[in-house]
């Protein structure tokens, strides 16, 4: 994946014109959406879009509309994305394009997913599937699998959930996409996670055949992504494992995990995950007893997190040096840790509810951004239905149903051409009907 942004930056550079920097704005952010570099993405998508705009091309409009949604979703901006998809589609439709319709109520799909329209969200994933079925395309339809897996691992059926992975890994697997499958595989870890960590308070002998199932899914993901070079993906996976093994309770093992988990997230520089690694870490070493070097771990988690204003990355931060002070001995330090930890804990549940106030907003917005493309699409049905009738009027004879004279005005010209052109014969038949005003009568 980096080595491929890498070159879609450098064709970038080098565009010597519009339809060649049109192609590689769109092609880098795409890639910049999905490792999560979502400002950028946004920027170089709506370049993309004006671009695409001025070359007036459908099917290229079609593309940059719909790349400008993904990265619209990747900025948590969610009516935005919905209009922008909503006007893909009806592009793709315009030429019959299957699969970017179903592209697009996929992402559509995704937007109702986030703001926790679940059941709308399956009927957009369930079009989409009715649109690409029968016609040869497994990857949109491991694309619409996987929509399927994650809406119902939301709603908490794993088991439906699984089932529909599982059909997205056997479509990956068809096409030899190691990124494909590494992602497939992962959701189906940590459905088994979910799923252990259920039983492993009635039955522990299942809840760890669980974890080991999962940490076996995790490291073919992890191989498989370090193949096709997707370190984002490789990242996941690696700290996947570590989970695993530490549901298992086998902190030594989880550790090196962590650690190459960490490295990976340095070198994308993703400060969020970063801080997620080290207090992941410093939480080990602490049940390890290595007090000294958790407090140093936890306290580089806790800088970061300052530094990215993330309440989430402090708040834990802060909870497990708590711990480490306690189990040090140092109450005093504990005791302040701790509460810096209850202020930002009491902080995220205000946060909560206001966030649901948001979300509330954001169904609205989202509602009529769709209710206001539903009423334009059926007022143009309508005004196109009303123009195959005028037509038809204007060139069809109302009593036999036939062609009339302006019919073939219009196109015995073009019927002649046509002739020509194909090197074929032109038939033509009269037919003089005596006593026709007697069938008219």
């Amino acid at each position: 994946m980096i080595l491929e942004l890498n070159d879609a930056e450098a064709a970038l550079a080098n565009a010597a014109d519009d339809q060649a920097r049109l192609a590689a704005l769109l092609v880098v952010a795409r890639k910049l959406s999905t490792i999560g570099n979502s400002n950028r993405a946004l920027e170089l998508a709506t370049e993309g879009l004006a671009v695409a705009r001025r070359t007036g091309d459908r099917s290229q409009l079609a593309e940059a509309a719909e790349v400008a949604a993904t990265a619209h979703l990747a900025a948590s901006a969610y009516p935005q994305a919905l209009a922008l998809y909503l006007e893909a589609l009806a592009l793709w439709r315009s030429i019959a394009a299957r699969p970017g319709q179903a592209q697009c109520r996929n992402g559509i799909a995704t937007v109702d997913m986030y703001i926790g329209d679940y059941g709308s969200s399956l009927v957009r994933l369930e079009e989409a599937l009715a649109l690409i079925q029968g016609h040869s395309d497994p990857a949109a339809e491991a694309m619409v699998y996987s929509g399927l897996g994650k809406v119902y691992m939301r709603l908490g059926e794993l088991s439906k959930g699984r089932e529909f992975h599982e059909l997205a890994l056997s479509r990956r697997r068809e096409l030899g996409d190691d990124a494909g499958i590494a992602a497939s595989l992962n959701s189906l870890g940590v459905l088994r996670l979910r799923t252990g960590d259920q039983r492993k308070n009635t039955d522990i002998d299942a809840a760890a055949a669980d974890f080991l199932l999962a940490k076996g899914l995790f490291e073919e993901a992890e191989a498989l992504a370090a193949k096709a070079g997707d370190l984002h993906l490789h990242a996941l996976a690696l700290g996947n494992i570590g989970s695993a093994v530490a549901f298992a309770g086998d902190l030594d093992q989880a550790m090196p995990l962590f650690r190459r988990q960490l490295d990976a997230v340095r070198t994308m520089h993703d400060r969020q995950n970063e801080a997620l690694c080290l207090t992941n870490i410093g939480e080990a070493q602490r049940l390890g007893g290595s007090y000294d070097e958790a407090v140093e771990s936890l306290t580089q988690a806790l800088a970061i997190g300052e530094e990215l204003q993330s309440k989430a990355r402090v708040m834990r931060a802060h909870l497990e040096l708590s711990h480490c002070r306690e189990a040090q001995g140092d109450m005093g330090s504990a005791l302040d840790h701790y509460k810096q930890y209850h202020r930002l804990e009491q902080a995220l549940r205000s946060e909560d509810a206001e966030e649901m106030a948001r979300n509330l907003v954001v169904q609205m917005a989202v509602r009529k951004v769709r209710d206001k493309a539903e009423s334009y699409r059926a007022e143009r049905d309508k005004l196109a239905a009303a123009n195959v009738e005028l037509i038809e009027a204007v060139h069809v004879d109302v009593l036999t149903g036939l062609a009339n004279r302006r019919y073939l005005d219009l196109n015995l010209s073009k019927l002649f051409d046509q002739m020509r052109t194909e090197e074929r014969g032109l038939g033509i038949a009269l037919a003089d009907i005596d006593h026709f005003k007697g069938i008219n009568d």
